[in-house]
């Protein structure tokens, strides 16, 4: 007997005429499988390559509920599957007709735009291409259905088994966090009880992640200072080795230190230091970093700083080891939750973007102010005074910090991504 609601479908149907437009369509769904696989050889992550592989999970069922179909008509052999009840409906598949033509015209103009735009914003005019063709084979999908009458299950509407009732309703108890003002909800993995956290705490610090963000004026120009400390290697017990991570920007320039709290032994004809460091899962790399005139670690300043600032961005930690002039090395390993709040604060105190932008992102960026209305001068790539006062005029407009810099807030918004 069916389960509720299904139909056990014999594939055995005589053949006809619907076989040969059903094979000229598993034709073209066999191309639009591999150009699908040609474009995820290009994307190692991010949501280009989340949009293709639902893209080509959905090709794969369409491939084979019609390899199915065919097999049927072809051999007369009984393949007996639960689906749902579908009847062909050939006014629904008219009107599907009419929406699949659209949608063709807008992948076509999603794809010239991708073509058109450089840099960076041809990130976001990429995915708009790949999300539109998402959404025109979901439509062919829901055009077989309507034609032939095959019922064709998308990824989405997958539904979750139900797990039985004493597990549903006994659900495993969320970590207990102490309940004190410093603790950031996002990350209940920390352990907030440590000492380091009230001692950032109780010196004025906002706490994000590991991280504790002080905001203080500097007291030669009251320009804004920033000070992010990153604690995740301090002792546990409060006392003892307490080594940090610090990125800052003060008096307008900007530093990513890594504080050993010890006084390494180095070369003193030298004012640098060697620094082993390795971001995530990427390859380690070896660099000269300068010495801290207090003699307890080094660090990097200025363009060197922000160079690392944006690496570790999206990173979810960095191994450090400095290196003494006698071959002893320090190590740690910090994670890097709640990070972005604290670059953010410092590359808005210092005024750069913590995004790599190439001059065709520029370019893109000036086009993009002059089509919101704020006039960036001729755009020609080159981030100057006209293209600061008019990202410094749309972020005004748009309630954002004005620095005049493209931060990520702003190229997000200028790029139409939702907030």
């Amino acid at each position: 007997m069916s389960p509720r609601g299904c139909l056990a479908v014999v594939l055995t149907r005589p053949a006809s005429a619907q076989q040969d437009p059903l094979a000229g369509s598993l034709d073209a769904i066999e191309t639009r499988l591999a150009e699908v696989e040609r474009d995820l050889a290009g994307y190692e992550g991010g949501a280009i390559r989340d949009i293709l592989l639902l893209r080509r999970q959905t090709l794969a069922l369409t491939r084979d509920m019609i390899t199915l179909r065919l097999t049927g008509e072809a051999t007369g052999a009984s393949e007996d599957l639960r689906l749902p009840t579908r009847t062909p409906d050939p006014a629904r598949a008219g009107q599907l007709a009419g929406e699949i033509a659209a949608a063709e015209a807008r992948v076509e103009a999603a794809r010239r735009e991708a073509e058109g735009t450089g840099g960076l914003l041809q990130l976001s005019a990429l995915a708009a291409y790949h999300a539109e063709q998402l959404g025109l084979t979901r439509l062919r999908l829901a055009w077989f259905e309507a034609e032939y009458g095959i019922a064709l299950p998308t990824p989405a509407a997958a539904a979750p088994e139900t797990p039985p009732p004493e597990v549903a309703s006994a659900p495993a108890p969320a970590p207990e966090q102490p309940t004190d003002p410093w603790v950031d909800p996002r990350f209940p993995q920390i352990d907030y009880a440590r000492p380091a956290f009230r001692q950032l705490h109780q010196e004025g610090f906002e706490v994000s992640g590991w991280w504790g963000i002080s905001r203080e004026r500097a007291p030669l120009d009251d320009s804004l200072s920033i000070t992010a400390i990153n604690v995740a290697e301090f002792s546990t017990s409060g006392y003892g080795d307490n080594p940090s991570l610090i990125v800052s920007c003060r008096e307008g320039t900007p530093a990513l230190i890594y504080n050993t709290d010890d006084y390494p032994l180095t070369n003193i004809r030298s004012n640098s230091i060697e620094v082993t460091f390795r971001i995530g899962d990427n390859p380690a790399e070896t660099q000269q970093w300068s010495k801290l005139t207090n003699g307890e670690g080094a660090g990097l300043f200025g363009d060197r700083a922000i160079a690392l600032i944006r690496r570790i961005y999206d990173a979810d930690r960095i191994f450090l080891r400095l290196v003494e002039r006698n071959g002893q090395t320090h190590d740690a390993l910090f994670p890097l939750d709640g990070g972005p709040a604290a670059y953010d604060a410092a590359a808005d105190a210092c005024g750069f973007s913590t995004l790599s932008l190439s001059r065709d992102d520029y370019l893109a960026l000036q086009t993009a102010l002059t089509r919101a209305g704020h006039d960036p001068g001729t755009p020609d790539g080159n981030w100057g005074p006209a293209s600061r006062q008019a990202m410094r005029a749309f972020q005004a407009a748009n309630g954002l910090p004005e620095t005049g810099q493209p931060d990520r807030a702003s190229v997000a918004l200028l790029r139409g991504e939702p907030q």
